[in-house]
């Protein structure tokens, strides 16, 4: 239960983190369900990649290294692809710039 109380409450942090500082675009509810979508997706994609290079002989170090960048790889690309086909970063260049009006 620690670590599901845990991992929700990072995942939420996460979420409000990427959309204002890394993306620079509005925390939503529907952008916290796209998060935890491509958090799960990644998820299963990392336990696959880690069950293969199990078979495959890799030590456990090997396959915490290489699941930990595929995860955080696959999930910043995915992250920023979904906010960039949402048009959410659109115009959002000027908004953030040193110029007073």
């Amino acid at each position: 239960m620690a670590i599901s109380l845990a991992g929700g409450i990072c995942l939420v942090i996460n979420a409000v983190l990427h959309a204002r500082i890394s993306f620079r675009v509005r925390f939503s509810r529907s952008l916290l369900a796209g998060y935890g979508a491509i958090q799960l997706l990644c998820l299963a994609v990392s336990l696959g990649a880690g069950a293969l290079l199990e078979r495959l002989g890799a030590s456990a170090t090997v396959v915490g290294l290489v699941t930990m960048v595929l995860w955080a790889g696959l999930s910043f690309v995915l992250t920023k692809a979904s906010y960039r086909r949402s048009g959410a970063a659109a115009g959002l260049a000027s908004r953030h710039t040193n110029q007073r009006p």
